[in-house]
């Protein structure tokens, strides 16, 4: 007999509002399910409406049947937590479909509206197939850790951030994006977020992804007309991670909820090059966000794939790394989102000591690298590659993550050490582009050496003076020694601090300059001097 029955009465904590869930039998014998809100089931009609539209047995679309489920009581009581994430006293853990640990408020996840794809296979099943095929790869074992220090940000008192993986197209960067988001989220590339969905609606995705990993996928799709724009966007993106959301949309938040203060989350996401390589194209330089979105070339150890830790990993063809990207994307698609939950379960039961148990790990980690904290961002990349192996520390203790410590200590130091690298001071790019230029000034022809009928052909020419070499040099091939705009830039600054470089002779011909063949030029003179130490 088809049957419709008032199941459930949720409250949403985000804004203390309910809706009703029913289950009714659908035409074709099925279950349904459907949620409104107590107006919306109180006018019979609408009720019905919504109900045919999901195809509902058509003896239940009559006004008695209706009216009588609107009126009766619901079979339970739950709510629809604001975020996920902790709730007070890191007893309760939010998940998108259910709640683990402690749960007096009866939280069943949050609004369907944004959830992530259900959970497939088993946890056990996740920790013989992916957590065994991510030692293969010092990138996928730490972008699965990603997903396991998520939920200690919050106890380490550590802000958000994110790291984005950096290098050429099919070397299997996404791959390994994939590889942590199957830890507690989507299994397939296609269920991924994307840039496009994120700018549009941040606070969305940081709402369901609070406490948790956030896999972004690959910078380059993102819709803009520039590179400008590009780096804008993404710095946009990075300041958010770091300041989270400062809104407090309900009561609830006020009594305790840990996640109504700001959210936190690591964010995973990959790019053909790094965010410092795209703001120097832009002729800026990285300031603050690039300890929040951190630059991670993924190919390690001169490699062109991910895969750096195969025995002769240099000598595998594209056939065998086909097979080992076909092996990793189907054991994600088969096995994804269970483990997570065993892990926090192990974090709730660890309460008492976590806090002390993460510090250990930092600290063996920061010990490890200790070399490398010459400076404060290079020291706040560190700890947080420190955080990111206590994650993995405390998955092989909880839940018998299936690698070494040790292993897993030189996976992460390797990638961290990969990132730090990509930190170049804005001295040591002036460095690279002074010696760029005085290398090319050097092998300018001199004048003597050049007929007159030469000149248009020269990049440029050098003559000898008592105290400075007077070079002239054509702006276009000029701007063609710098590897960037940024470089170019800083050197262009330098010269002019220096008063190497004369811009121009005269307002009416800027940058234009009579060669000694007697024609005007677009051109720079740069007078590089003989007696300075530093030149």
């Amino acid at each position: 007999m088809p049957v419709l029955q008032k199941t459930a009465l949720i409250e949403d904590l985000s804004d203390n509002q309910f809706v009703q869930r029913y289950s009714f039998t659908r035409e074709d014998g099925a279950e349904g399910s459907i949620e409104l809100r107590p107006a919306e089931a109180d006018k019979w009609i609408t009720f019905r409406d919504q109900l045919r539209n999901r195809n509902a047995h058509p003896s239940l679309l009559n006004k008695p049947r209706i009216e009588g489920a609107a009126a009766s009581e619901p079979t339970r009581r739950s709510a629809y937590a604001a975020a996920t994430g902790w709730r007070p006293g890191h007893r309760t853990f939010v998940l998108a479909h259910r709640a683990i640990g402690a749960n007096t408020k009866n939280i069943c996840g949050l609004p369907p509206d944004a959830h992530r794809p259900e959970p497939r296979g088993t946890s056990k099943a996740w920790l013989r197939s992916v957590g065994v095929l991510a030692r293969k790869s010092s990138g996928m074992m730490l972008t699965t850790c990603c997903s396991f220090a998520a939920p200690l940000l919050r106890i380490a008192n550590e802000q958000s951030f994110g790291l984005c993986l950096a290098g050429k197209t099919g070397g299997g960067k996404t791959t390994a994006t994939l590889v942590g988001s199957s830890v507690g989220g989507p299994g397939q590339i296609d269920q991924l977020l994307t840039w496009n969905a994120t700018l549009a609606g941040l606070e969305p995705a940081l709402r369901s992804h609070n406490d948790c990993l956030m896999v972004v996928d690959d910078l380059n799709k993102m819709p803009v007309a520039s590179d400008k724009e590009k780096h804008h966007n993404t710095s946009n993106f990075a300041h958010n991670l770091g300041t989270g959301s400062t809104k407090r949309r309900s009561p609830a938040f006020d009594e305790g909820s840990d996640n109504g203060e700001r959210y936190r989350v690591i964010s995973l996401t990959s790019a053909e090059t790094t965010i410092a390589e795209l703001a120097a194209k832009c002729g800026e330089q990285r300031g603050g966000d690039a300890r929040r979105l951190i630059d991670l070339p993924i190919y390690l150890d001169g490699l062109d794939h991910i895969f750096d830790r195969v025995p002769n990993a240099g000598q595998l063809g594209q056939s065998e790394l086909q097979q080992l990207f076909a092996s990793v994307h189907a054991a994600c698609a088969k096995d994804h989102g269970q483990v997570f939950a065993q892990y926090v379960a192990f974090l709730i039961r660890s309460r008492t000591v976590l806090r002390d148990k993460i510090i250990k790990h930092v600290n063996r980690f920061r010990a490890n690298a200790a070399g490398r904290a010459d400076g404060i961002v290079y020291a706040d990349i560190i700890r947080k590659f420190g955080l990111i192996y206590a994650g993995g520390a405390l998955a092989i203790e909880g839940i018998d993550l299936p690698w070494k410590k040790a292993e897993l200590l030189d996976a992460t130091t390797k990638c961290c050490n990969a990132a730090l690298d990509t930190l170049s001071t804005e001295q040591r790019v002036l460095d690279a582009g002074w010696k760029s230029l005085k290398v090319r000034l050097m092998s300018l022809p001199r004048t003597s050496a050049i007929a007159r009928n030469e000149y248009d052909t020269v990049d440029g020419y050098v003559e000898r003076q008592r105290d400075r070499y007077r070079c002239v040099v054509k702006t276009d091939k000029f701007n063609r020694i710098f590897v960037n705009t940024l470089q170019r830039k800083l050197v262009l600054d330098e010269l002019a601090r220096r008063n190497w470089i004369t811009r121009s002779r005269s307002n009416e011909n800027q940058g234009q300059f009579i060669w000694p063949d007697g024609v005007r030029r677009r051109s720079l003179e740069i007078n590089w001097g003989r007696r300075t130490s530093s030149a």
